[in-house]
């Protein structure tokens, strides 16, 4: 359960992440520099699988993974967590290298997602859904929305991108960042549950996270539960050293 936008403009591209959990769900670990393969990057920490759901590496490459949850769920449990896809990808410098290790992902692992993967510099946004064997490109000259929802993702799509286009897309160019993170924290008060800023009895919207990689320095900004404290962490771009 997430909503994940995605702004590019000259000298910045800029990536979003709300993230729904569980109540129940403990508290995940903030940012922090990790390297993997010799590919420095940020992420969040879950403590349940010790993965995360979004990260960025020196390359200026940021990759976010959404749940999908369809009207009628499948009842079984997979055998491995959604939190090591987004590690295991991270490693890659570019949409294409992500792609082509994504396609070796057996889908009958995990429970449904969907991965948005962005580049600083590339002037698209890739989309991956290996479960329906999706892989698709999509401009970033417009802003760009992807949402689920436990509710199931229907319930929450038309809603949410009514509200996306009238607040952030809609030919609008004037703050977009500005707008971005109005889109992210707004509720409707008759309806919590399908809001982007989500709340309803079991789950609830339980971070932020807010990828912004320019030419030289990469920052992910990160808020949580229970104090909504902004805390940064910075990564040098490898193409500016």
């Amino acid at each position: 359960m997430c909503t994940v936008t995605v702004i590019a403009q000259p000298g910045l591209l800029r990536l979003v992440s709300n993230r729904d959990e569980r109540r129940s769900r403990p508290v995940a670990l903030p940012p922090a520099s990790k390297s993997i393969g010799g590919i420095q990057f940020l992420a969040p920490t879950d403590p349940v699988s010790g993965g995360t759901w979004v990260a960025c590496n020196n390359a200026g490459l940021a990759i976010a993974l959404l749940n999908i949850t369809p009207a009628t769920p499948d009842a079984r449990v997979p055998p491995r967590s959604r939190g090591d896809i987004v590690p295991s990808l991270v490693r890659y410098n570019s949409l294409d290298q992500v792609a082509g290790a994504a396609s070796h992902i057996d889908p009958r692992l995990y429970a449904p997602f969907r991965l948005v993967v962005v580049q600083a510099g590339a002037t698209d946004v890739l989309e991956l859904a290996p479960a329906v064997g999706k892989s698709e490109r999509s401009t970033l000259a417009v802003p760009r929305l992807f949402t689920s929802s436990g509710l199931g993702d229907a319930q929450v799509e038309g809603p949410r991108r009514e509200l996306f286009d009238r607040v952030l897309a809609g030919g609008v160019t004037r703050d977009r960042r500005t707008r971005q993170d109005q889109f992210h924290a707004h509720r409707w008060p008759d309806r919590p549950e399908l809001s982007v800023w989500m709340s309803r009895d079991d789950a609830w919207t339980v971070s932020r996270t807010v990828i912004e990689i320019r030419d030289q320095v990469i920052v992910m900004h990160y808020a949580a539960e229970p104090d909504w404290i902004d805390r940064p962490t910075r990564l040098t771009r490898a193409s500016a050293r």
